[in-house]
Formats: C-alpha cells, structure tokens, sequence
C-alpha cells in the first residue's frame, strides 16, 4: 500500500474527539521510556516530565501521547519499563477514567497495536480495572475543521512495513553499544537528517492534497508552520538533552512549546514559546 493510500485510509478509521474552541490540550511524543539503564534516552528528564504533566493536568488539560512513549524495540518486557516508571502510568490511569488522556503507539511500541493489550498489561501494577486503550491515530473535530494526529512512521520501509528488521537491529546490535557507552538511537530519523526531510516531504505533499492540518511526530524535530504555510506541525520529543517539547493548544490556539529547568532555580520549570500561536479555525 502507497504512503498516500495508507494515511488516507488511517485518517477515515481514526478515533475520532469533538472538541469545544475553549478545550485544553497537550501533545507530546517519544519519550522512549527504558529501563533506567544507560540505554534508556528518557531518564535524564523523568523529573521534569513529571512536573509538566502535573501541570497541565492541574490547569484541566487533555493530554495526548502521540506514539513511541515505551521502548519496546530496546526491552523484551513491558513490566520492567512499568516498574521504573509506575508513577507515570498511574497517572496515565487516573487520567483516562476522567476521559483526560489519550493513548497513540508508534514503531518503537507497535506492540500496542491491539488496543486493549496495554490496560491489561498496567491493571496487573496499577489497578484491576484499568482503561487504558491505545489508538494508531485520532481526529480532533473544532466546528468545521479536523486535525489528524498520528505517530508518523507510517508508510516507511523499516519503521513500518519491515518493523521487525528495524527492532531486531536494534536489540541485537545497538541496545549492547548504548549499555556500554551511552550514545543514543541511531536508527532513528531523529539521527538521519535525509529520513527527517523525506518524511517532512510526505505529510507536507498530503496536508496540500487533502488540506488536512496534521501533527507527528517520529523524528523528534518540534515543527510549526508560519501564518498561511502549509498546516504540518511536529511535536519534537522529550528526551532532548535541554528539555521536553510539545504542541499545545488552548482557546482555538495552537502553540509549540518547550519545557526546561529554570537555570536559576533547578526546582522550578519554565516554557518557552517557540512558534504560534496560530488560530486552529484558520488552519
């Protein structure tokens, strides 16, 4: 199946969420959470992600996961990745019993790709009647206008149709050079600036054809549009080394954001705004 053909079908089968212009939503992606170990790329902003979530939940935000948050190609068990980091799936939980939070995998957690697995998975650490389910994709309806949101490793060779080759790779060979020295995933388009463009290219092409704004994210570089160009945002990753980023949207507004540790004070967080905000009605 064509890149076109799949995300065109994906698109008319996503979940999809009316929204109110006045709704609050945070979007984020690839936290790639481990184990803890040296191969873990999310560790280092486990504190901050934390305090970031809590944020935006105590001001009534919809919370959106946009894929890659477990890395599943890197670790044989979920319930290892599950005990390191409870504190995150149990707020996971609480936030979909209050329809507050919204599940999507990527390539590096496809394992989720049945949709009830993961609530099975948490209920036996968390609670016995957790709800969590995972989506591949989702629609955001305001009035009249849509946004697709989805992972964006969609219609590629290894991250997609031959995933299997791509996560045997990189447990066999790169998981044993990152335990022993600390560097990160090179197989991701995050490190391939070729794969990043070509994928750019792709969303770019559709979102002119079908006139759909649509949000990824996959290869960890934040995207966001100028007044009037063509409506394709990247929500970036939060495992960069200086901070964690997202798209978020608040009022019929959208913004991408950054979070980091105040400089002067390493027990406070601050946000920069780096792009918007842009009226999601105007898209």
């Amino acid at each position: 199946m064509t890149f076109k053909k799949r995300i065109k079908k994906l698109c008319k089968s996503s979940k999809e969420i009316d929204l109110k212009t006045e709704s609050k939503i945070f979007i984020y992606s690839d936290c790639h959470r481990g184990t803890g170990d040296k191969a873990d790329d999310f560790y280092h902003n486990h504190s901050l992600f934390l305090k970031v979530i809590q944020k935006y939940i105590d001001e009534n935000y919809l919370l959106i996961e946009l894929g890659d948050g477990d890395e599943l190609w890197e670790n044989n068990k979920f319930e290892d990745i599950l005990k390191t980091y409870k504190k995150i799936y149990e707020i996971y939980n609480e936030q979909t019993f209050k329809n507050k939070f919204y599940f999507l995998w990527g390539n590096h957690n496809r394992q989720w790709k049945n949709k009830l697995k993961i609530g099975k998975k948490i209920s036996v650490f968390i609670r016995a009647d957790s709800r969590i389910e995972s989506y591949e994709s989702m629609v955001l309806k305001y009035d009249n206008k849509s946004l697709f949101l989805l992972h964006g490793h969609q219609g590629e060779l290894i991250n997609d149709k031959l995933w299997w080759i791509g996560k045997f790779f990189v447990k066999v060979f790169w998981r044993p050079v990152q335990l022993r020295f600390g560097f990160s995933d090179l197989t991701s388009p995050a490190k391939n600036f070729k794969a990043r463009i070509k994928v750019d290219k792709r969303y770019i092409k559709w979102i002119k054809e079908t006139n759909i704004p649509t949000i990824i994210g996959h290869t960890h570089r934040p995207m966001f549009p100028m007044q009037g160009h063509t409506p394709y945002f990247n929500s970036g990753s939060c495992i960069h080394p200086k901070g964690i980023s997202g798209i978020e949207i608040s009022n019929q507004k959208i913004y991408l954001v950054k979070w980091s540790i105040n400089n002067k004070d390493n027990k406070k967080i601050s946000k920069k705004i780096l792009g918007g905000p842009l009226n999601i009605l105007n898209l």
